[in-house]
């Protein structure tokens, strides 16, 4: 979250064509033809001709308590990375899944590494704890 960006946006606006508002955004900007996103009033920079009432500047300690948010999910991989570099050479030629240790909580990690390519996928059973995917 940042200036210029409303805080009804979401990542989800691209698959689901709808931001936080319920509004349907590509129905907003005339369809879903190539560069719809684009053309959104979700972004100040994008200069849209089209606009949209629901659009809301995010608050000083919004930006605040996002880049708060973020730096804890960094930290929480940032711990799991030993993890990862080490499931990686145990699994990475044949793929397989289990359980570890969350090296963050200590609670129990579900993982799964993918036989074609080595991307290990993870999430530990903990609320809101850790959970990546390659």
């Amino acid at each position: 979250m940042k200036q210029g960006c409303c805080t009804k946006y979401s990542g989800e606006v691209f698959r689901q064509g709808k931001c936080k508002a319920d509004i349907d955004v590509r129905e907003l900007v005339g369809g879903d033809d190539w560069g719809w996103l684009r053309r959104t009033p979700c972004f100040l920079k994008n200069k849209s001709l089209t606009t949209c009432d629901k659009y809301t500047e995010p608050t000083n300690q919004e930006i605040e308590d996002h880049e708060k948010w973020a730096d804890e999910i960094i930290e929480r991989l940032n711990k799991a990375s030993p993890l990862i570099s080490e499931l990686k050479k145990e699994y990475g030629e044949t793929g397989g899944k289990g359980t570890r240790p969350c090296p963050v909580c200590g609670n129990t990690l579900n993982f799964t590494v993918s036989s074609l390519n080595g991307h290990v996928h993870g999430k530990c059973e903990t609320k809101d704890c850790l959970s990546w995917m390659e």
